[in-house]
């Protein structure tokens, strides 16, 4: 079950797997990011001949950039991704709480739900952990430039911290509008509250989509630098194939 796209519309397509391969056979896929162990639940690649990538099915999902679905589309991704989800619950089952990362969007926090329901686990409430603001990112990385890097990703490096100096300072900053080559040079998270009691625990990381890693590795590091527990993650779409 793959997808098309015809104008904003996102529909489903059983007979091809462009854009998403959304099959059991074939997912989950497990891939190991900066030491940390993601599943995906669908893979995402991206098509030769201009039929695009799978992320106007994130959109829709979401409902943001005009992409929509139509509820028995949706419902089908979903199930889809709950027999994906059922197939691995044995290894799934190892972790105590799932945790989906902080978002403006519901979308991570439905899969969590998801997933929760299928394993019998906890969701743990991501209510101690916020995302910076663009004052904050500002403060942080705009003094001087990280080393080492290329003539592009100085001047990518430059626009955004331009681009957050102009923003609103106390709007939360979105990783997903940054050039995936500057991405990993900022942190997003921040500790906001106290540290939930997760010592020598294990915590699945749920988020929509894998794109650089950057929020997941950032939540990671802030709950194994607190607490002696151990962290993995599961997004529903993966990121695309490194060319």
């Amino acid at each position: 079950m793959g997808i098309n796209v015809v104008g904003k519309a996102v529909q489903l397509d059983d007979t091809h797997q462009k854009r998403v391969n959304t099959s059991l056979d074939h997912n989950p896929v497990v891939e190991e990011v900066d030491g940390m162990i993601v599943r995906y639940v669908f893979t995402r690649h991206k098509q030769q001949k201009g039929d695009g990538d799978g992320n106007p099915l994130i959109y829709a999902l979401k409902g943001i950039n005009s992409f929509t679905i139509v509820p028995m589309y949706r419902t089908r991704v979903m199930d889809r991704a709950q027999a994906i989800v059922a197939s691995i619950a044995h290894e799934l089952e190892e972790h105590d709480h799932v945790m989906p990362l902080p978002s403006s969007n519901g979308l991570a926090r439905e899969v969590a739900e998801m997933v929760c329901a299928v394993i019998g686990k906890p969701l743990l409430e991501p209510t101690f952990l916020r995302k910076k603001t663009a004052a904050e990112m500002v403060v942080q990385y705009g003094e001087e430039l990280p080393p080492k890097l290329t003539p592009s990703q100085s001047s990518e490096y430059k626009s955004q911290i331009a681009l957050w100096r102009r923003a609103h300072g106390i709007k939360s900053v979105s990783m997903k509008g940054i050039d995936t080559g500057i991405r990993g040079f900022f942190d997003p998270l921040v500790l906001s509250g106290e540290l939930p009691d997760i010592e020598e625990q294990r915590v699945l990381l749920v988020d929509d989509l894998m794109s650089s890693g950057t929020t997941l590795g950032s939540a990671s590091s802030i709950l194994t630098g607190g607490k002696n527990c151990q962290v993995s993650g599961l997004c529903l779409l993966s990121g695309l194939p490194r060319s």
